[in-house]
């Protein structure tokens, strides 16, 4: 056919055009994008094709941004609703950088989703708020927590799982130790909110009665000077208004007070958020202005009259008082009926009902929350006097140094001093010479420097001639040849040049030095280093001087024969001295008697060190010669649990099962994944893993590589540059899910072969590489527990669906196509798990949560299994059609995607339009159902084997 927009030939196409997009630039730099923008499937399919075509990488995250920062700035207790968003985005796309811009910054302190360092730009601000969802609460039945979420959906066009609907809040282990106010039992109470939401208020003389009815109850009031509120007499009020309003502390000051207090007392407001996320005790005087469930907590008594008057059958939103159709007088004041209908009487019976049920008990104190969301401590340094031009040495001024411009500034200086003097520093390992070295060394300590650039060193020695500065190549470091082991107090990573040649320093100074400073912390590179090498077993970062982050070691390792412990790197535990392993050219490395007996530890061990490339190289052959089976490396995404995750983990199990060695290597240097962890922890002990790209280059017998997602980012510089070379007998690559430019860029071409989970992704390979080895499997699942289910075909159909990705493989017409299912079949009931959000109930719909019950289970509650994607939608497996198959159950499913590589007529029903469902259930029979399910089972046993990996893996050597 041909194109219709250039007019060119385009040859494989020869069916109807189902979907576009299309998007203009005028001259004047305007944009016009037209197509069927609503379908974000196909949107998708059509940008991700787009950005292959132009070897564009899009985010792995499936979001198109690197980094956010979310800007509101509404009032406090929204701001506490705001942090349940930044929560739950962080959680969906952890790869993406997030700072926020709000009101009473000090709220979002010590929270790990926060990257302080991002910079707010007019390209990456994202204004946010909660006014969508406020607008529909009335209708829908969702906690405000989802507000801000809904926000973040509706500008980024993604899905983002909502998490526990309570605010995230964090606090430092020392906020969390912080000594109490009192020794007594003590509630908060707030008895004002902002000014102009009169329709909000309670009365001041019934706050008044409620304190004077409750005299064995101690009152902290707490309020801002500005808002002035009324003041609660009475020798059982504490009167801390304007007490936690410190520019700098307030916030984190009432947080502490309110993890002390027995719980809080007041109106809608900030109050009752914070009490939410502690999960205090909170008695709400709410009336009928806001939905209940939109702003009540579990756990809190709210008060609330919503219903009652004629109207206040829905929330009526109201701020000004003025708007109230059904004003009384109460005291003086003007107050809605609803709220006037909450006497002070049922506040006490609320208050009491704590101690009559004994959650509480008057007269003793409760214990703290017990939280998860606490960090250590930064660390603190001292601060000295700043340092002026006149204390800058006379040698640096002669070398033409000083502060700021390419060297460090006077601010991280007085940031440095104040470390050297709180850790008693004596002994510096420096990266990068200038004015910091002569300034370390004038400060009386040993220190060694390394430096890639001889002229730089020429220059320093010249005028500082007793400065111990060495030349480097950038990745190997040589010590000096006295002694094995080294240990520095200190390291400061100010060098070589530029952030992507800082990953050997980081390392380095991460493996034998107690305390590390990295200049420049905040840049991409940087932090990139600091992730992998230092933040796992290092504490921090402390923040100081103009860009330097502070890490101190969580437990201080020495690697001396001194009084300080020296602990295995394997295990942990404590021995006495550091040791010799087998093969390693006689380096010294601390790995106790047990661990040093198993050869899987010791690539592992090897590998923390720092050793020069030979020695590298000897090291890993030492350890291929030194057992059985082969070693084998294997390379993947490891951020989330999907069924890449699951097929990878499987497969290294068969792998070590069969006496292999196996050594994993995540794309992105890092394992993000909670479950994925575990399972190397656990079934994978054996395995080593290494999040560094260098262990390609070492010899290995075998390289297999699961593209998964990351195949968008082949291209780059840094992966090209580390597959370029690499050192493996045996190169395995599987595409699991798109090619991307595989077959086109020089590292993917000529490996001894490509496997694939479906045809239709082994036949595009072959258009652009040619006659290279190639072959499809299922994807590698264990299905053991599936071959178990006996299920039960008689009685009514019942129709089960399950998948791991919520709403993504739902279309927008599922809800016509559910209920097209239900017309059909009288005795018909679907069972889904989990159901997409938006899904409208029925009796005959049944919505699980995801693997509540686990999948096997859920799948022997149904004798069919439906799997109808969005139109076009690519499911390359897909495992959850093997695992039914394995269950005995017959499958129907979209004729395109993996389905049509796993279900045959004798085991199934693929269709080319929806509306072939309905047509297939109508006149289904048990026996039917019975038949193709037995079918299906068999074909899972015989085919679906998970150790034929291993044969297209290993090879027939």
């Amino acid at each position: 056919m041909q194109c219709p927009f250039c007019k060119d030939p385009v040859p494989q196409f020869d069916a109807p055009r189902r979907s576009h997009l299309i998007a203009y630039q005028s001259a004047d730099n305007h944009l016009h994008v037209h197509g069927d923008l609503s379908d974000k499937v196909k949107m998708q399919e059509l940008i991700e094709a787009s950005a292959q075509e132009a070897g564009i990488s899009l985010s792995s995250s499936g979001l198109a941004r690197s980094e956010i920062v979310f800007h509101n700035r509404q009032r406090i207790g929204d701001m506490l609703m705001f942090t349940c968003a930044v929560r739950d985005f962080k959680a969906a796309y952890p790869a993406v950088r997030v700072n926020v811009i709000a009101t009473a910054m000090h709220i979002f302190d010590n929270n790990p989703a926060i990257d302080r360092t991002l910079l707010a730009t007019p390209e990456n601000t994202l204004k946010i708020g909660p006014g969508r969802l406020t607008n529909s609460s009335n209708r829908i039945d969702w906690h405000f927590a989802n507000a801000y979420r809904v926000s973040i959906e509706d500008a980024l066009g993604i899905h983002i799982p909502q998490g526990e609907s309570r605010p995230d809040i964090w606090f430092t282990q020392e906020e969390y130790d912080a000594p109490r106010i009192t020794d007594k039992p003590y509630w908060i109470i707030v008895v004002n909110g902002e000014k102009g939401w009169g329709c909000k208020m309670y009365p001041t003389s019934r706050w008044q009665q409620f304190i004077d009815q409750n005299p064995d109850i101690t009152f902290y009031q707490v309020g801002t000077n500005e808002d002035n509120p009324p003041r609660l007499q009475g020798p059982n009020v504490v009167d801390f208004v304007g007490k936690t309003q410190s520019k700098e502390t307030g916030i984190r000051d009432l947080f502490k007070l309110f993890l002390h207090a027995e719980g809080s007392i007041g109106l809608v407001s900030f109050h009752m958020h914070l009490s939410g996320a502690l999960k205090k005790p909170c008695v709400v005087v709410a009336g009928g202005r806001e939905p209940v469930h939109f702003t009540r907590y579990p756990g809190h008594q709210y008060l609330a009259n919503d219903g009652c008057l004629p109207c206040s059958i829905n929330a009526c939103w109201h701020c000004d008082i003025k708007a109230c159709p059904y004003l009384v007088e109460v005291g003086g004041e003007q107050t809605p009926k609803c709220v006037d209908l909450i006497t002070p009487e049922d506040l006490t019976r609320a208050l009491n009902a704590y101690y009559q049920g004994g959650r509480l008990t008057k007269g003793k104190p409760s214990d703290r929350p017990k939280l998860k969301n606490v960090v250590p401590t930064p660390v603190k340094v001292s601060a000295p006097v700043s340092p002026s031009l006149a204390e800058i040495p006379t040698e640096a001024l002669a070398a033409g140094l000083s502060f700021g411009g390419g060297s460090l500034t006077a601010g991280d200086w007085t940031f440095i001093q104040g470390v050297i003097k709180d850790h008693n520093i004596k002994s510096v390992l420096e990266f990068g010479a200038g004015l910091s070295t002569i300034l370390l060394n004038k400060a009386g300590m040993r220190v060694v420097t390394f430096e890639t650039n001889q002229g730089w060193i020429d220059k320093l020695k010249k005028h500082y001639p007793s400065a111990d500065v060495r030349l480097w190549d950038g990745v190997n470091l040589d010590l000096g040849s006295e002694t094995t082991v080294y240990h520095f107090d200190f390291a400061f990573v100010d060098g070589p040049s530029g952030g992507a040649s800082r990953e050997a320093s980081t390392k380095i100074a991460a493996a034998i030095s107690d305390i590390v400073i990295i200049h420049d912390a905040g840049r991409e590179n940087e932090r990139k280093w600091q992730d992998l090498y230092v933040k796992d077993r290092f504490t921090g970062p402390g923040k100081g001087g103009n860009r330097c982050h502070l890490w101190v070691k969580k437990e201080k390792q020495s690697h001396l024969s001194g009084h300080e412990k020296i602990v295995c790197q394997v295990c942990q535990a404590v021995i006495a001295q550091c040791r010799c392993i087998e093969g390693h050219d006689n380096i010294q490395y601390s790995i106790c008697d047990q661990c040093n007996k198993n050869p899987y530890n010791h690539t592992g061990v090897c590998r923390k060190e720092t050793m020069p490339q030979k020695q590298a190289e000897r090291a890993s052959e030492a350890t291929i010669a030194s057992g059985g089976g082969k070693f084998i490396k294997v390379v993947s995404t490891a951020r989330g649990w999907g069924g890449c995750a699951r097929s990878i983990t499987t497969i290294m199990k068969l792998l070590l099962a069969a006496g292999h060695r196996v050594e994993f290597i995540p794309f992105r240097n890092s394992v993000g994944s909670r479950e994925f962890k575990e399972c190397l922890s656990g079934d994978l002990k054996n395995v080593v893993v290494t999040e560094n790209y260098s262990s390609i280059l070492e010899a290995c017998d075998v390289l297999f590589v699961y593209g998964d997602d990351y195949i968008w980012e082949f291209g780059t510089p840094e992966v090209s540059a580390a597959f370029s070379e690499i050192n493996a007998k045996r190169k395995i690559m599987m595409l699991n899910y798109r090619r991307g430019k595989v077959g086109e860029i020089p590292w993917t071409r000529g490996w001894d072969k490509y496997m694939f989970l479906n045809k239709t992704q082994e036949d595009e390979l072959l258009r652009v590489h040619p006659g290279v080895p190639t072959k499809v499997l299922p994807p590698c699942t264990d299905l053991t527990e599936f071959l178990k289910i006996k299920p039960f075909y008689q009685g009514n159909l019942r129709i089960v669906r399950h998948s791991s990705q919520g709403d993504t493989k739902y279309s927008k017409e599922f809800q016509h196509e559910v209920f097209s299912l239900l017309v059909a079949r009288e005795d018909a009931e679907i069972s889904l798990m989990p159901a997409p959000s938006w899904l409208e109930d029925h009796a005959r719909v049944h919505k699980m949560w995801r693997n509540v019950p686990p999948v096997p289970e859920f799948l022997a509650t149904g004798n069919l299994f439906w799997y109808s994607l969005p139109q076009g939608y690519m499911d390359m497996g897909p495992r959850v059609i093997l695992e039914s198959m394995a269950a005995g159950l017959p499958v129907m499913a979209d004729a395109w995607g993996g389905a049509v590589d796993r279900v045959t007529p004798e085991c199934g029903w693929l269709v080319k339009s929806k509306d072939e469902y309905a047509e297939i259930i109508k006149n289904l029979t048990p026996e039917e159902l019975e038949e193709k399910g037995k079918a299906a089972k068999a074909r899972a046993l015989a085919e679906f084997v998970p150790e034929n990996y291993l044969k297209e893996i290993i090879g027939n050597e």
